[in-house]
């Protein structure tokens, strides 16, 4: 077995060394989107929300236009952040963008304030429990060969006696705090000693009702050139900024704790262009510290029963996407690709309790 263990790390590019040298302190961290609000019943989806704000009445004719739009061209809305950057190509002037902007903020804020008011698990203790083992065994949900590469990985040392797990949530609800809620710092002791424990949780977009940021990546994802120019729309609309001037912290705080990561989750995400700051950030740890990153993936098209064979060229597929929003050059991703670990339409996180 130890022979199979370090095997398994050397073909990942990670030597036995590495491992053995490590602090005792290590760390996961999970950047978690939207689709695990969707995943515990809350209904968060962007067409969600539409359906809502059509029927909120206004006077002003450039919201009922954008109204108008979504209800005509409804796929090209999808993402409301990406449209949003493209839609900006429809105003001439700032004042008019600015009053719509903040219309979808506001009645986004009414609407998530009303959906977190619906959360409700049966049997609460039951599902913190799952959410919580969840968070420091990862491994269960991958392929085998995957699964016992990560736990070689966490288990390799007898030094490493401890792991703090923090979160990163996008989500603008208190879902995961109200998951954790009176519970115990210490998720799990090991017979030989390890801990898993929480750390600290982040809301990189802040929250429904405080320091809402919607938007876009950067000034290319800005349809309207002259409004790249405007600090009065770059402040608002582009999301690194948005944080920047806030001067909140909180933006600092993420990109610490990515680089401070030994392995990193991402879970409920579509790998989108509007939040390329972070996969770049990943990118570049991915680099930096030779550590596991694990994208926990659900697809619109399910690979059918009889064709297991076809999970490699999913997830290669998957790989490149997420390489292609990094910034790295093909000897980095290469380099890279083996420690990229895909978790197809797996369980992880599945709360339901009966």
């Amino acid at each position: 077995m130890k022979v199979i263990c370090r095997y398994l790390l050397h073909i990942a590019g990670i030597h036995p060394i590495f491992v053995v040298s490590l602090n005792c302190l290590m760390n996961i961290t999970y950047l978690i989107g939207n689709g695990f609000d969707i995943n515990i019943g809350l209904a968060t989806r962007y067409c969600d929300f539409y359906e809502y704000y059509k029927q909120q009445s206004s006077s002003n004719k450039n919201i009922a236009k954008l109204k108008n739009d979504i209800r005509c061209n409804y796929e090209n809305w999808a993402d409301l952040e990406v449209k949003l950057g493209k839609y900006t190509a429809d105003f001439s002037e700032e004042t008019d963008f600015e009053s719509v902007f903040e219309d979808i903020q506001d009645n986004l804020s009414q609407y998530l304030e009303k959906e977190q008011k619906k959360f409700q698990i049966d049997k609460k203790e039951e599902a913190s429990k799952i959410f919580r083992k969840d968070l420091y065994s990862p491994y269960r949900f991958l392929l085998p060969a995957d699964g016992r590469l990560l736990n070689t990985y966490i288990n390799e040392s007898k030094s490493i006696y401890h792991w703090e797990i923090n979160i990163i949530t996008f989500n603008y609800t208190n879902s995961i705090e109200l998951l954790l809620k009176d519970t115990d710092k210490i998720l799990y002791t090991r017979k030989n000693g390890t801990t898993f424990s929480l750390g600290t949780i982040e809301h990189i977009h802040g929250f429904h009702n405080h320091r809402m940021v919607l938007g876009v990546n950067d000034v290319s994802q800005i349809a309207n050139e002259q409004f790249r120019d405007s600090r009065r729309i770059t402040d608002a609309i582009i999301k690194p900024q948005c944080n920047s001037v806030q001067k909140h912290l909180v933006d600092r705080n993420c990109i610490e704790l990515i680089k401070q990561s030994h392995i990193i989750c991402v879970y409920g995400s579509s790998i989108g262009d509007t939040d390329k700051i972070w996969w770049e950030t990943i990118g570049q740890w991915l680099v930096d510290v030779a550590g596991f990153l694990i994208i926990f993936y659900r697809d619109k098209e399910q690979i059918h029963p009889l064709r297991p064979y076809k999970i490699g060229l999913k997830t290669e597929s998957i790989i490149d996407l997420f390489l292609s929003k990094t910034n790295l050059d093909d000897s980095q991703k290469n380099k890279c690709r083996n420690r990229v670990i895909i978790g197809y339409e797996t369980n992880i996180f599945n709360l339901s309790v009966k």
